[in-house]
């Protein structure tokens, strides 16, 4: 089997949403991001049913 591998450069609200649909695609996703944390910049700015989770739990 093929591991298929992306690497997103940018842990924004896009990166952060690309990433879980190229896994939930089957890809092994690695985000770079050069803040301290993933979405820094979305804080505040989306509303909580928007923010990405785990694939486990509902909107």
């Amino acid at each position: 089997m093929t591991v298929r591998r992306i690497l997103i450069v940018g842990g924004g609200p896009a990166g952060l949403t690309a990433g879980l649909a190229l896994t939930r695609a089957g890809f092994e996703v690695e985000i770079a991001e050069l803040e301290d944390r993933l979405a820094a910049a979305g804080v505040g700015v989306l509303p909580r049913t928007r923010r990405c989770a785990p694939c486990t739990a509902s909107a």
